[in-house]
């Protein structure tokens, strides 16, 4: 069996972060202050680390690519790989949404998608060498909060329009979100998608899950604080050679 492809890390995983830690309780219930979008909370990423700066350097095919050689099926972990925070980390619905593509949890956190991801699934969603490839986008989660995660991905927008944008939940309509090892996600995908293993691609900030899926021959990319321009462009990379500055009136608006 060959050796499983795991595209290295340009981050170290020390960028990853650990969530708040939780004082003694009292028994009571706390009434929890509403923070603004523009503070943050110890151990939650800075706005900075979600804007488009962290897109900037993204790539796509180029004109050479043979369009057949594109992965199949393009897969994509939730918390701290497509947004942040953590659902574990927030207390949930009701959601409100934001200005800028960002949401509202019921005691004012804010969650947002990061830049380069959203850039990175409208891509594989929009780009005429995917669509002609006919790759499909899916989504793997072990959150055990899967109907949260079904409701913000309805609301955050990977492609903005007036008229209408592409919501995450539209560009990824392959949704497995259950506890278990990945490689469970990855046997179901299959199953679904017909897709074979060596076609696929999967990004996770993970390790573990990336070690894991990648010895099941799937092309994997390791991304600690989530997905960035970098790790977009070494997937892609393990697929084909010829790339260009991604073109982002191409990518819609994002």
């Amino acid at each position: 069996m060959s050796s499983p492809v795991v595209a290295p890390t340009g981050r170290a995983s020390t960028t990853a972060r650990a969530a708040p830690t939780p004082g003694p309780s009292s028994g009571r219930k706390r009434r929890r202050r509403r923070r603004s979008p523009k503070k943050r909370r110890d151990g939650f990423i800075t706005e900075t680390s979600l804007n488009d700066d962290d897109a900037r350097g993204l790539r796509e095919p180029g004109p050479s690519v043979d369009a057949q050689t594109l992965p199949g099926l393009v897969v994509y972990d939730l918390d701290d790989t497509v947004w942040f925070p953590e659902l574990y980390m927030i207390a949930g619905a009701p959601f409100t949404k934001l200005r800028g593509n960002a949401v509202e949890d019921v005691m004012g956190d804010v969650l947002r998608v990061y830049s380069a991801a959203r850039r990175s699934i409208a891509q594989v969603y929009a780009h005429d060498a995917f669509r002609r490839r006919g790759t499909k986008i899916a989504v793997a989660s072990r959150t055990h909060r899967g109907k949260w995660a079904r409701e913000l991905m309805e609301m955050f927008e990977v492609i903005e329009d007036d008229d209408g944008g592409v919501s995450l939940a539209d560009a990824a309509p392959l949704v497995d979100i259950a506890s278990g090892t990945k490689t469970k996600h990855f046997q179901r995908l299959r199953e679904r998608t017909g897709v074979a293993y060596a076609d696929m691609l999967f990004f996770d900030n993970e390790r573990v899950n990336v070690d894991e899926v990648a010895r099941m021959g799937v092309r994997c990319v390791h991304c600690p604080g989530g997905l960035s321009a970098e790790a977009h462009n070494r997937g892609l990379r393990l697929f084909v050679d010829d790339t260009v500055p991604e073109r982002v009136d191409d990518a819609s608006s994002v």
